[in-house]
């Protein structure tokens, strides 16, 4: 008898009703984390990368609201009661648009971001990162819109009104629109990927650290962010070192005193160049007598890396190479300077390029970027043999 009236009153069912709601919600809500995690550790992916917790406290809110609002038409709220479930209503869907949000971000942790991983183009990451973000606009847009309807607004005239104002707005969005758009045109005419080494336009080198919806990162060698608006970038001059390939030419150019055999120069400095390991040995070494400067001659020696990581460590090491046999031939690297200086011509003698040092490139020209020219023998023609002429053969038959 006492349960029975206790039952009757109002307000105890709903603290019943509460309640078994929060058990239900404490046994829904572990068994779906449990399952979370075990689907997080069969794929090998770290619990902070998943939103356990949110998910976890959303589905808990979600099943207490809804006990709640079965519960609230058992208390006379007379006219409060409208307004009681609209809140109610309200709260539900915010709480089930947050959570499908969580729910998004765990199916691309599980599923969608290890098979992109797997995949050697770095397209689909940049593709992923753009479905993820306009997948949660998508969700807050949808969950205002049903706030709207549950308060009695009807989202139809309003968005036509807003017609007029939304040509304003998108004006004055314009360049965020323009952003928005060229990102989207970078990433899928391939211009640079993720991590790939660019040279911008001003002079800056750096790899792509991040392409956002409006903005473009670029990580430079000094551990620096340049950040750039993608409609900037899509309208300007980049070199990207990623592409064709990995593999890359550095130059080096010197100048040596004017008196030396250019023809020595090439072949010593060839001699060092193709002596180092680290260069690609499937390409030739060249060495270029490019010009007679102001107080020098000017040489260029070209050099291939089969990796992009191996320009700078060839480069140093070229120009130590080529400084230090320059050094030990006795040849001078004059340098911007002026110098008056008297001497006398009976006792003074220069460089020439007829000294006995340079006997051993005497009357050769190495034009073939440091190497002696040959040509290659012609391969002989096969002479046909004539044929009889049809006339000669005709006057043949006759005699016979």
């Amino acid at each position: 008898m006492v349960l029975e009236k206790l039952w009757g009153t109002p307000v105890l069912r709903v603290i019943i009703t509460i309640i078994i709601a929060v058990g239900i919600a404490k046994i829904i809500s572990s068994t779906v984390k449990l399952i979370i995690r075990h689907l997080a550790k069969k794929n090998n992916i770290e619990k902070g990368k998943l939103p356990l917790g949110r998910a976890e406290w959303l589905v808990m809110a979600l099943i207490v609201l809804g006990g709640i609002h079965f519960s609230i038409p058992l208390l006379n709220f007379g006219e409060l009661l409208n307004m009681a479930k609209g809140t109610l209503n309200t709260l539900e869907i915010v709480f089930a648009g947050f959570l499908l949000i969580a729910i998004v971000d765990i199916i691309i942790e599980l599923y969608l971001q290890p098979f992109v991983n797997e995949t050697e183009t770095k397209l689909d990451d940049q593709v992923l990162y753009w479905a993820h973000k306009v997948s949660h606009t998508v969700i807050v847009v949808i969950t205002l819109l049903y706030v709207l309807i549950i308060w009695g607004v009807d989202p139809v005239p309003l968005l036509g009104s807003l017609g007029i104002a939304g040509l304003a707005v998108a004006l004055a969005l314009r360049p965020t629109l323009e952003n928005i758009f060229s990102g989207v045109s970078l990433i899928v005419d391939k211009t640079f990927q993720l991590e790939d080494l660019i040279k911008l336009d001003s002079g800056e080198i750096g790899s792509v650290y991040k392409i956002g919806l409006r903005t473009t990162r670029i990580k430079t060698f000094d551990n620096e962010i340049i950040i750039i608006p993608n409609s900037i970038l899509a309208n300007s001059k980049l070199e990207n070192l990623n592409q064709p390939d990995r593999k890359i030419r550095t130059s080096v150019e010197f100048g040596v005193e004017y008196g030396v055999d250019p023809e020595y120069i090439k072949k010593i400095v060839l001699e060092e160049i193709e002596a180092m390991d680290v260069r690609d040995q499937n390409k030739d070494v060249k060495v270029m007598f490019k010009s007679m400067g102001d107080s020098a001659l000017i040489f260029k020696v070209m050099i291939w890396a089969d990796d992009l990581s191996k320009k700078w460590p060839i480069n140093q090491e070229a120009i130590t190479r080529i400084y230090r046999r320059l050094y030990k031939e006795g040849i001078g690297i004059p340098f911007p300077q002026q110098t008056v200086w008297l001497r006398d011509e009976g006792k003074a003698k220069g460089l020439s390029p007829f000294d006995k040092k340079y006997s051993s490139v005497k009357g050769k020209y190495l034009s073939n970027w440091g190497r002696e020219y040959e040509e290659k023998p012609k391969k002989a023609k096969k002479v046909a043999k004539k044929k009889k002429s049809s006339l000669l053969s005709k006057l043949k038959r006759k005699k016979k």
